[in-house]
């Protein structure tokens, strides 16, 4: 079983169109209709409003992703409550690249400029631990 809130939270960062299903275990629905992660509209077992995505804080089921009804149109907009804000911020910030990409390349600076006689080259994204950085100096400064 998923955290309902958390699973719209997710299809809110990553921009997703469609109609998404939200299903409790007990049975109660909430439809969310969404344009490139915006919200065009609402409605469920309780309801039509933004209120509704409240419930599924406390709603733990399944989520079902299905293309937009062809008929659907709407030109109303809903504004995310602010707990949503909150989650779809932090999944954005964690998609982010992670600080070792961010400081890499001054890693390698500082390997290049320890070994200035040394012309290697180290791949962006590969993760090397100490033995595997000598044994690629190693191979180099014999060649």
């Amino acid at each position: 079983m998923k955290i309902l809130a958390i699973e719209l939270a997710k299809v809110l960062a990553n921009k997703e169109t469609g109609l998404f299903v939200f299903q409790n275990k007990d049975g109660g629905v909430i439809r969310v209709f969404l344009k490139n992660g915006e919200i065009v509209g609402i409605d469920g077992t309780y309801g039509e409003n933004v209120n509704e995505l409240g419930r599924l804080f406390l709603w733990e089921g399944e989520v079902i992703k299905k293309p937009l009804p062809k008929d659907f149109k709407s030109d109303k907009k809903y504004e995310i409550p602010g707990f949503y804000k909150v989650l779809v911020w932090k999944i954005i910030d964690s998609q982010k690249e992670t600080r070792y990409d961010i400081n890499f390349e001054k890693l390698k600076q500082k390997i290049s400029e320890a070994f200035t006689l040394i012309d290697f080259k180290i791949e962006k994204g590969l993760f090397y631990d100490f033995s595997e950085i000598l044994n690629l100096v190693k191979k180099c400064s014999n060649s």
